[in-house]
């Protein structure tokens, strides 16, 4: 966990990708055969924004998160089973609600075979710092996208980086 929040560290003062730093660390801790940071949206899911190891695993895995949300029973991390992927545990700030989600991330990792109990008490015990670190995350991630909007505007018509820092102040 300490590893993991001085490297997400360093991403946030380089405008790095928080995102993929705390996805990848948690995913090789508990040896998840996939997981996903994503956004939670108002369509099934939500919108991935990093996944560990490939995209497909990891969009398979936020698409069945709405059956995540009504299956938990309780349980913390909320636990479901998946025919292909296995256990899936969620890491999230409360209840997920699509209705209230601007800016708000959550975690999910499958394994197949399932989590032992030292798994689990990892994603138990790194949630606070989480929640801690992810608004951040939210903030890095927007100032990514806007710059890379603000390159492409650029280059669809044909600014000048100096055109393009003017227009953005």
């Amino acid at each position: 966990i300490v590893g993991m929040l001085g490297e997400a560290a360093a991403a946030l003062a380089s405008d790095g990708d928080v995102e993929q730093v705390i996805c990848g660390y948690l995913a090789r801790g508990v040896d998840a055969d996939a997981a996903a940071c994503f956004a939670p949206t108002r369509a099934a899911g939500g919108r991935v924004l990093t996944c560990h190891p490939d995209f497909e695993a990891a969009a398979e895995l936020v698409g069945m998160l709405d059956q995540l949300e009504s299956g938990t029973n309780g349980q913390l991390p909320p636990r479901l089973e998946h025919a292909t992927l296995g256990e899936v545990l969620l890491v999230a700030p409360g209840v997920i609600d699509p209705e209230d989600a601007e800016g708000r991330r959550a975690l999910a990792f499958a394994k197949r075979g399932g989590f032992d109990d030292n798994q689990t008490q990892l994603l138990l015990e790194c949630t606070p710092p989480l929640m801690a670190l992810l608004p951040h995350a939210v903030l890095a991630t927007e100032r990514r996208e806007r710059a890379r909007a603000g390159r492409d505007a650029a280059r669809e018509f044909g600014l000048t980086s100096r055109e393009l820092e003017v227009l953005e102040l």
